[in-house]
């Protein structure tokens, strides 16, 4: 019977370090790659467009801000003050680049391109900002999800 057991343990230590181990660290370079994109996005926004504050921020190894839907799939959540509109566009203007359309028609264009093929970024839904957010010198009412 204990021969049986150890047999089970190590079928299931060998599968979870061939398998989840790898897929777990294959998604955590995925989010980082994501996050590290998104950033720089949000980062040419914030020198564009004065009353944009990004809320992707990293706390604790987590990005507060960005959902993980699927291992191929992300969502990150813009928060807007009263005055500020954005779209995300994929218009093909600039190949393999995401577009954030601002609120006077400027574009910001990511200046890292992506690595596989151009991102489908779109407008989700709108929400009101989390209790964490409130603490912010601007009324912060409304999210943007964009989904990559």
């Amino acid at each position: 019977m204990i021969a049986a057991q150890a047999k089970l343990v190590y079928q299931l230590n060998k599968y979870y370090t061939e398998r989840c181990q790898a897929r777990k660290a294959a998604i955590a370079k995925t989010i980082r790659e994501v996050c590290k994109v998104v950033s720089d996005v949000l980062k040419e926004v914030e020198v564009q467009e004065p009353r944009f504050i990004s809320s992707l921020s990293e706390i604790d190894a987590r990005y507060e801000g960005l959902e993980v839907i699927s291992p191929t799939e992300f969502e990150v959540v813009l928060y807007l003050n009263q005055m500020g509109v954005f779209n995300f566009v994929d218009d093909g203007s600039l190949p393999g680049c995401a577009v954030l359309k601002l609120s006077d028609g400027r574009k910001a264009a990511c200046r890292s391109g992506w690595s596989s093929s151009r991102p489908r970024a779109t407008c989700r839904r709108a929400r009101s900002a989390p209790a964490s957010r409130r603490w912010w010198p601007r009324p912060w009412t409304s999210a943007a999800t964009a989904t990559w």
